[in-house]
């Protein structure tokens, strides 16, 4: 099951801006880290906007794994404490933080989760113990009026995971992104990551509502975040 996170925002807000960061991977010598702050600008003087970090923030190569481990600009430890100091201009802004399967080499071999103490240092371990997953999760936002009554707002369900597709054309990418819309159907958008692939699509689906006996229409929107 996915973890349940909730984000209450305030219920004069109109429009709100959700920012999808994942796959920045700090320390590869492909990382694009002056197009990474430029985008952490942009957040920070974006009024009404929140964020999710989707995974692989960091590239954390070790000797096991694909990524080489001698052609790092930096030290995993290095890594952490650089990708820290740049968010820190948006870390109130942050309202998930998940784990991908660059930091999850370091949790299965020895049990550290990097994603988890990237959380602690940014929002403190109170705040990162309610929004802080390694696992899917399941994000409710909750903002404006709904529908012009006032003692309601509008909410939001956001499933996201960062994902272990290993397809490379971009049709199994974009398969693997709907896929991911199957594990909860009901949801208004579906966010994967670590194809690297920008890419966005609508559809709809139909919901059976026994109580009224009709057919509810749903709008959903798919996002799979790029890469640095």
């Amino acid at each position: 099951m996915p973890k349940i996170i909730n984000c209450e925002l305030s219920s004069d807000i109109d429009e709100l801006y959700l920012y999808v960061i994942s796959d920045v991977h700090i320390g590869s010598p492909q990382c694009d880290v002056k197009k990474f702050k430029k985008l952490i600008a942009e957040i920070e003087s974006t009024e009404h906007s929140i964020v999710i970090l989707n995974g692989d923030l960091i590239d954390n190569a070790i000797t096991n794994s694909k990524s080489n481990v001698y052609s790092q600009t930096m030290p995993p430890s290095e890594q952490l404490r650089y990708v820290a100091e740049l968010l820190q201009p948006i870390k109130d802004k942050i309202v998930v933080i998940h784990q991908g399967n660059h930091c999850s080499r370091t949790s299965k071999q020895v049990g550290f989760d990097l994603s988890e103490a990237l959380a602690v240092e940014l929002v403190g371990r109170a705040k990162a113990e309610e929004i802080y997953s390694p696992n899917p999760y399941l994000l409710f936002v909750e903002f404006g009026r709904n529908q012009g009554r006032d003692c309601r707002k509008t909410i939001y369900s956001i499933y996201g995971r960062h994902g272990m597709a290993s397809g490379t054309t971009v049709g199994s990418k974009a398969n693997q992104l709907y896929k991911t819309g199957d594990m909860i159907p009901n949801t208004d958008v579906v966010i994967h990551s670590h194809t690297h692939l920008p890419l966005i699509f609508k559809d709809t689906v139909t919901n059976i509502d026994y109580r009224n006996r009709k057919v509810n229409i749903k709008n959903r929107l798919f996002v799979n975040s790029a890469s640095f």
